[in-house]
């Protein structure tokens, strides 16, 4: 927040000393620069920047975090007052007051399109309002901010001396503990759902309820007490704090403390130093860019200027040498002249006398010109009358003979190839031919567990056995519900252990093994930290009596990973049934 306020007191300062110091508008034909306070809307621009510095200053200096939109809708503001002095600009120069020379008595500004430039500090004007919009708009999305004077009530869970979760109370609201979702510090209580631990009392004080029963250290009114000693409740205020000791090594702590202050540059700057390098230098290029744009623009319509005034100089050069060259001599009465002579004026004057001069200033035709042009020498002609016929290879191809081809394929569809023959004569291997075979008659055995004959003679029966199968024990597991206790996922919790079902039944079956009798119930009881891990897994109850089922089922405990708890922690108890199936 304080980044995005002194953001847009940097472009506020731009936009109201900008224009005050670099030319506003130039009036090029008077070579005159006038600044903002010379301009009605420059003097509303004015205005509006000293309006954007002094919000943006009590965002810094009081924390209000609301006003960053009153910032961001002055720095539009000026943007759109830029619009209407660019649209607006003959009008909007007082002329006359200033004694130019170049005004228009209807209005009392310029003259419609004289040559004006909207100079470097119309330009400051739209930039720095650029910025100062993006620090209200920063100002508005920031975290909140406060005065090193003020003090809020800071509550701590602690677990084995360990913090588990925390809150500060920025405004006065109510502290609750339990087993209930809704409470804000979600803790195994002995059966107690929600309990109001802290209710605020106005604006600075709160009251504290300490639950019967509860032990603890309280600081109040520069005493130290137990807690029990309270009566049930007692106010507490910015110098008082206490610790309270619920079940389970869960501390609930309380006191009051200060915002976190720094210097100007560690704790304002320091923080958003790099997003105000980042507008400061997108905000220097585009001055620069800007700039060269309106320089350019400058020239150029500067460079139309002078060659318009150029070309009327010129046409009125031209206009009064015509006027000059047709004025008429008046002659005095009685003095006649013959002028059938003379060359006539104009046009007619500059070819004289077109009876003398016909055959000279007259192109003559000598005759009609299509009898000039032969129509055999169009290319057109010899196109369309072109006696090639189409040759080359698309020819051959269109015109091709495929008897080749065929002959090609014939030889290849038609080869001749050896026989394979393997063996010879009539019941051999071979696959042709005949003749004399290998020859022979007799019976082919194969031996085994017992003989096979494929011929005549007896064979011997063979009988095989893996000898009587005996009945093995099964183990079983049942798998309960437990019961848990603090901000946890019951189901998650519940999906966790039945997922290692295998890893404990594998506990018990080796156990079984060697003792085919063994069961039992075994009651475990793990904590669930705040990063989800097991802790302070230990044995409840046992009616197996083997430890080497009990440890490893612990640690088959100890190696789930659960959520993380939404408050607090929570402690879980757990029964498993083995039995032999």
């Amino acid at each position: 927040m304080s980044g995005g306020s002194i953001l847009a007191i940097i472009g506020g300062l731009i936009a109201l000393l900008g224009p005050m110091i670099l030319p506003f508008i130039t009036v090029d034909e008077e070579e005159i620069a006038l600044r903002s306070f010379h301009v009605m809307t420059g003097m509303v621009s004015i205005a509006l920047a000293v309006a954007t510095i002094s919000l943006a200053w009590l965002v810094l200096k009081k924390r209000k975090q609301p006003l960053g939109w009153p910032v961001a809708i002055a720095a539009l503001a000026q943007i759109g007052l830029m619009a209407v002095t660019y649209a607006n600009v003959w009008k909007l120069v007082p002329c006359q007051s200033m004694g130019l020379q170049l005004c228009d008595p209807a209005t009392g500004g310029l003259i419609d399109q004289t040559l004006v430039t909207l100079d470097i500090g119309l330009v400051a004007v739209v930039l720095g309002s650029i910025l100062a919009f993006f620090g209200g708009l920063i100002v508005v999305g920031a975290h909140a901010e406060y005065n090193k004077d003020e003090r809020f009530l800071r509550v701590l869970l602690s677990w084995d001396g360990h913090i588990v979760a925390e809150r500060v109370l920025f405004r006065p609201a109510p502290v609750t503990v339990g087993e209930a979702q809704a409470c804000s510090f979600q803790i195994a209580a002995g059966g107690m759902a929600s309990h109001v631990l802290l209710d605020p009392v106005g604006t600075d004080k709160y009251r504290l309820v300490v639950p019967k029963g509860l032990e603890g250290k309280l600081h109040v009114g520069g005493e130290t007490k137990e807690a029990s000693s309270v009566g049930g409740s007692v106010e507490i205020g910015h110098h008082d704090a206490g610790v309270l000791s619920f079940e389970n090594g869960v501390d609930i702590a309380f006191q009051y403390t200060g915002a976190e202050t720094g210097s100007f540059l560690t704790s304002a700057v320091g923080k958003d130093i790099g997003l105000m390098v980042s507008f400061t230098g997108v905000a220097a290029v585009m001055l620069i860019v800007v700039t060269a744009m309106l320089s350019s623009l400058h020239s150029r319509r500067r460079l139309e200027a002078e060659e318009d005034l150029e070309a009327k100089a010129k046409t009125t050069i031209e206009v009064t040498l015509e006027e000059e060259e047709k004025t008429d001599e008046i002659k005095p009465d009685g003095d006649e002249e013959d002028t059938t002579a003379k060359k006539a004026g104009g046009e007619e004057g500059k070819f004289g006398d077109p009876d003398k001069d016909k055959q000279s200033k007259v192109p003559k035709m000598d005759g009609p010109m299509r009898d000039k042009i032969d129509v055999k020498n169009l290319g057109i002609a010899k196109v369309l009358g072109g006696q090639q016929a189409l040759t080359g290879a698309l020819g051959n191809i269109m015109a091709g003979d495929t008897g080749a081809l065929t002959t090609k394929m014939a030889v290849a569809m038609s080869g001749e190839g050896g026989e394979l023959v393997i063996g010879q004569g009539s019941g051999g291997m071979g696959f042709r031919g005949t003749g004399s075979g290998g020859g022979g008659q007799g019976y082919g055995r194969l031996h085994g567990l017992g003989a096979i004959d494929t011929g005549g003679g007896t064979g011997r029966n063979a009988n095989i056995g893996l000898g009587r199968k005996t009945a093995k024990k099964v183990a079983k597991i049942s798998i309960a519900q437990g019961e848990s206790t603090g901000g946890c996922d019951k189901g998650d919790i519940a999906k966790n252990v039945r997922a290692r079902a295998s890893a404990l039944r594998a506990c018990y079956e080796v156990q079984l093994l060697t003792k085919p009798d063994l069961s039992g119930k075994l009651t475990m009881q793990w904590t669930i930290t705040g990063e989800g891990t097991v802790a302070n897994a230990k044995l409840v109850n046992d009616t197996m009596s083997n430890d080497q089922v009990s440890d490893c089922v612990m640690r088959a405990i100890q190696r789930i990973r659960f959520l993380k708890p939404e408050a607090g922690i929570c402690v879980i108890q757990w029964p498993f049934v083995f039995s032999p199936g």
